[in-house]
């Protein structure tokens, strides 16, 4: 089951979705309501459906501490595709070096 890592609280940070979907969305922005959304591939079953509600609670109560570093590690555990900071730190630094040395001709790193 894919679970996004993109979080949302509004219609315009949902992205594309389910025209159901997008006039509940509207709806709660419209009045006002506070939301939050985690994308997620839909749910066929009640197990299914279940998965998502857990992972989704824990994401709640990881929110409603306001521990940044719980957070993360709430979202590396639910979220499969959630990097941290320093592991796209490394792979972007890992990539600049890469450019640089295939820009000199020189042997890529490894």
């Amino acid at each position: 089951m894919y679970i996004g890592d993109t979080c949302f609280t509004s219609l315009a940070g949902r992205g594309a979705c389910e025209p159901a979907e997008e006039k509940c969305l509207a709806l709660l922005d419209s009045l006002g309501i506070p939301y939050a959304g985690l994308t997620h591939d839909p749910g066929d079953t009640i197990e299914i459906c279940e998965e998502i509600e857990k992972k989704l609670e824990v994401l709640r109560l990881a929110i409603e501490k306001g521990d940044d570093d719980l957070m993360r590690e709430v979202m590396h555990r639910v979220v499969p595709t959630f990097k941290r900071p320093e592991e796209i730190n490394a792979e972007a630094a890992k990539a600049e070096e890469m450019k640089e040395a295939d820009e000199k001709g020189e042997p890529l790193p490894v």
